[in-house]
């Protein structure tokens, strides 16, 4: 899955570098799409954001189907992620703020947290700290631009499972994935 590989090193690309990548991935969704023996339904909307309502990308599974959260304050990540988890048969909310998460979390199918450490107002650190203290149990994996070993003990601290440094290859995010479904 190169081209999904990719599209997780965005962020370290300008704008329109991201773009290119952003074309990638939705020529790759509609690949996808018109094969269906690869797991994908053709409802498949890439880059869809998720508020309370939910949209969940991917093909409708049954109920043992893991949905994983993706929270990021940046678009092109979010829609990059849902787009690889989709392909590989999760279903995806996306957050755009730990904020919005909080906002939502009592209503989450997610089985899994993929949250960006810098988010703005609150950390992503601090969004497992809070989820603690309003007493859900999500298993996190922490991803981060920063290789920051102060920030790495922080997230292991929150009770993260797993540590990605990003750009990452999408093989170590499912991976953590594995391990946090345990």
């Amino acid at each position: 899955m190169a081209r999904t590989d990719k599209a997780l090193a965005h962020t370290n690309k300008t704008r329109l570098e991201s773009r290119a990548y952003q074309a990638d991935l939705r020529a790759f969704a509609r690949t996808k799409i018109l094969y269906p023996d690869r797991h994908i339904d053709s409802d498949f909307r890439v880059g869809a954001e998720v508020t309370c309502d939910r949209i969940q990308l991917g093909k409708i599974m049954p109920d043992s189907h893991k949905v994983i959260a993706v929270v990021d304050d940046d678009p092109e990540m979010r829609s990059a992620m849902a787009t690889l988890l989709s392909a590989y048969g999760y279903g995806a909310e996306t957050f755009d703020s730990a904020e919005t998460f909080l906002t939502c979390a009592s209503t989450s199918k997610a089985t899994c947290l993929v949250v960006d450490i810098q988010l703005g107002d609150i950390s992503g650190v601090e969004l497992a700290h809070q989820l603690v203290a309003d007493g859900f149990t999500y298993p996190i994996i922490f991803m981060t631009g920063l290789d920051d070993e102060v920030i790495r003990n922080q997230a292991a601290a929150a009770g993260g499972v797993a540590f990605l440094r990003k750009p990452f290859p999408a093989q170590t995010l499912f991976d953590a994935i594995k391990k946090a479904s345990g």
